[in-house]
């Protein structure tokens, strides 16, 4: 079981199949101070809040991810394009015949169109399948999806080629409405998604599923 602590809370909270944790902070400092700390950890430095598994410490560089800009999710991240590069690549080199083909192409174009320079250009022989996909802008296409689904693709993305295993969605209801959150909550659950809501206010609950943890003004667990 997965479970999130800090050295600032007395409770500790667990992700279980169907159960959606919702973290109500109140008081605005700490609220800042976790949504920092997630940032912190993610970029590699330390932190006060602990995710593990079955008593393993899971480490935030590594598979945490921390949404807060639901408007500007971009599926074509310099990260998650090259992975997705790589994954070629390495698909690219398993039918190696086809890849050779198409590198000796590129490399008896490139000669003839440096034959009649006069400058001294020096060509690489060996192409890196990488360097073909990003000549030829491979990207992931997301010009027809609303933000809702964009979430949606970039969590399932993320999850595949960044090994992410439990997301952070800061102020999710603020942003998306009622039906929408409901949509978001039964395609991650669904797929087995772990994931965690950090409210800085409480509202209504909208999903018999969600379990709330609240600190409120005073700092007082509820």
């Amino acid at each position: 079981m997965i479970k999130l602590v800090s050295i600032n809370w007395a409770r500790q909270i667990e992700f279980d199949e169907n159960i959606i944790p919702v973290i109500v902070i109140e008081n605005k400092p700490m609220y800042r101070n976790v949504v920092l700390d997630i940032y912190e950890q993610i970029a590699g430095n330390s932190g006060d809040l602990v995710f593990s598994d079955n008593n393993q410490e899971i480490k935030f560089s590594k598979h945490v991810d921390i949404v807060n800009d639901y408007i500007n999710i971009n599926l074509n991240d310099k990260k998650i394009l090259n992975k997705l590069y790589n994954l070629l690549k390495s698909k690219s080199l398993e039918e190696y015949d086809s890849y050779c083909r198409i590198s000796e192409c590129i490399t008896e174009y490139v000669q003839e169109l440096l034959f009649d320079e006069e400058l001294d250009l020096v060509q690489i022989d060996n192409i890196d399948p990488v360097d073909i996909f990003k000549g030829v802008s491979i990207e992931i296409d997301d010009s027809s999806k609303n933000i809702t689904e964009r979430l949606l693709e970039y969590i399932t993305i993320s999850e595949k080629f960044m090994d992410t295993k439990i997301f952070v969605f800061v102020n999710l209801r603020e942003f998306f409405a009622d039906d929408e959150v409901i949509q978001i909550y039964n395609k991650l659950l669904l797929n087995k998604t772990r994931f965690v809501i950090i409210q800085s206010k409480l509202m209504e609950s909208i999903d018999c599923r969600e379990i709330s943890y609240i600190i409120d003004e005073d700092l007082c667990e509820i």
